[in-house]
C-alpha cells in the first residue's frame, strides 16, 4: 500500500516539459523568426520608399505650381541641392520621410527643365535608393534592391 502512495506521489512531480521539448519550440520559433524578419524588413523599406515617392510628386506639384504663376522656374533651381534649402524655396513642401536626402539634380536644372531627387540616407534601411522625378514627369529608382526594373514601386 504504502508502495502505490509513492507512485502517485512521483507521478504527480514530474509534470511539464522535457528539455527535448523545449529545444525543438525553441528551434520553430527561431525558424519562423529567420523567416519573418527579412520579409518584414522589405515591407518597412517599400513603405519608405511609397513616402519619398509622394514627397517628390509633393515637391514637383510645387515646382508646377511655381511655374504657373511666375512663367519659369526657380533661377536658383541648381543651387537647390538639400532638403533644407528646397523647403527655404518651397514653404508650402515639407517632406514626411527623414530617411531620404531631397535634392534637384544640378546636372539637369535650368530654367525650363529639372531632375528631383531622393537619395537614401546611410542606416535606414534605404542606403544607396536614389528616386527620381522629373518636369515630363519620368519617375525611376536606380541602386535599389527593391525594384529590379527601375519603375517607381
Amino acid at each position: 500500500m504504502q508502495y502505490l502512495k509513492l507512485t502517485k506521489l512521483n507521478m504527480r512531480s514530474q509534470i511539464g516539459f522535457t528539455l527535448i521539448e523545449i529545444l525543438i519550440a525553441v528551434a520553430l520559433v527561431a525558424i519562423l523568426a529567420g523567416i519573418a524578419i527579412p520579409s518584414y524588413n522589405n515591407y518597412i523599406n517599400r513603405g519608405k520608399i511609397k513616402t519619398a515617392q509622394a514627397d517628390l510628386i509633393a515637391l514637383n506639384l510645387n515646382f508646377a505650381n511655381y511655374y504657373q504663376r511666375k512663367l519659369a522656374y526657380p533661377e536658383n533651381t541648381k543651387d537647390l541641392t538639400t532638403t533644407d534649402k528646397l523647403t527655404t524655396e518651397f514653404k508650402g513642401w515639407q517632406p514626411a520621410s527623414k530617411d531620404f536626402d531631397f535634392a534637384s539634380d544640378k546636372d539637369v536644372a535650368s530654367k525650363t527643365d529639372y531632375k528631383l531627387v531622393a537619395k537614401g540616407k546611410t542606416g535606414t534601411g534605404v542606403a544607396g535608393c536614389v528616386v527620381s522625378i522629373t518636369k515630363d514627369n519620368v519617375r525611376k529608382i536606380e541602386s535599389c534592391s527593391l525594384s529590379s526594373t527601375g519603375d517607381w514601386l
